[in-house]
């Protein structure tokens, strides 16, 4: 049954020697059930309870030894049962279990009825799994986490495993420096524009990485959230971070160059760069997932690559307005 799933979904790592009883089954009969067979389950954390293969309930081992033995199991479970689909992400049964702090999950079809049980060391190797690749797909590198662990692996496999999101950020690097060129004159007229690009640049990548983040872990583990509700409180997010960033630089490039008005263009130009690359990044993460790829894909170099250059621009731009530059 386990091998009709995909890979990586949660029905693809339950094992199907689990421990399941019907309601009118008693506490009595089940504690014989576990002496005797005890060892013919892979996972005992947990004793589910179906009706007809429908999963009603669950209890734990310690609420079954609390009961007296005359007890249907019935009046024992616990009706609410945490679980999940069978062809829903692993990544989110390992969430689940670390939100409701479960040693095993329960797979169920559409119609409940229970498939099998994650246990509690296939939830600690998916955890380390998603998380190891969250890490590596974040320093844009696309290959298996043990593949990159393991220590015999080979310099060659290792350099094609990151060569090319470095390539990719040298074009991109190549562009913001063609990009700079363009705007000589101004930078001439006001050096000390040179002096705050770096920062603009760096906070403005640092919230889209943040924003990014984010909504891919959301993506992940809570693939029916609401789309505008995110959208709008990220929003509202980039609204604050932004204004809290130009209100700290304000003072500073004040500072430096000695007039409101360019502290003005480095808090204007921080206030909405920040603001745009919160949003842009959670959008193109939530797009992605609709076109079926992986937003993972857009960390790393590409995203930094679009965050620099629309950072640049915006700040250029405000640059010649409120200065003035011809």
């Amino acid at each position: 049954m386990i091998e009709e799933f995909k890979p990586r979904t949660a029905g693809a790592r339950m094992t199907a020697r689990f421990l399941a009883v019907p309601p009118g089954f008693t506490v009595r009969g089940l504690k014989d059930l576990l002496y005797e067979k005890a060892g013919e389950f892979e996972t005992i954390d947990y004793v589910y309870v179906t009706d007809e293969g429908e999963l009603v309930g669950v209890a734990s081992l310690k609420e079954v030894f609390q009961a007296e033995d005359d007890m249907p199991i019935r009046q024992v479970m616990r009706g609410q049962v945490i679980e999940v689909g069978a062809s829903a992400h692993q990544e989110r049964a390992a969430y689940l279990a670390l939100k409701h702090g479960l040693r095993a999950i329960p797979v169920v079809d559409c119609n409940r009825v229970l498939l099998g049980v994650i246990p509690h060391a296939a939830l600690l190797e998916i955890f380390h799994q998603e998380s190891a690749e969250d890490a590596l797909k974040a320093i844009g590198i696309h290959h298996k986490p043990r593949e990159i662990e393991d220590i015999k692996t080979t310099g060659l496999r290792l350099i094609k495993a990151r060569l090319p999101s470095l390539l990719l950020g040298l074009v991109g690097g190549t562009l913001v420096a063609y990009l700079i060129g363009g705007f000589e004159i101004i930078l001439k007229s006001y050096i000390a524009l040179a002096a705050f690009l770096p920062v603009i640049v760096y906070l403005s990548d640092a919230v889209g990485t943040q924003s990014q983040t984010l909504v891919v872990r959301m993506i992940a583990l809570e693939p029916e959230f609401s789309v505008r509700r995110y959208l709008w409180r990220e929003a509202k997010v980039g609204l604050a971070l932004g204004a809290a960033c130009a209100l700290a630089v304000f003072p500073v490039a004040w500072f430096i160059q000695g007039t409101v008005i360019f502290a003005c263009v480095v808090s204007a130009s921080l206030f909405i760069s920040v603001i745009l690359q919160s949003l842009v990044s959670t959008y193109a993460s939530i797009l992605l997932h609709d076109l079926h790829f992986d937003p993972g894909t857009v960390s790393g170099p590409v995203t930094t690559i679009i965050s620099d250059l629309t950072t640049i621009l915006i700040y250029f731009a405000i640059a010649v307005v409120l200065l003035k530059i011809v």
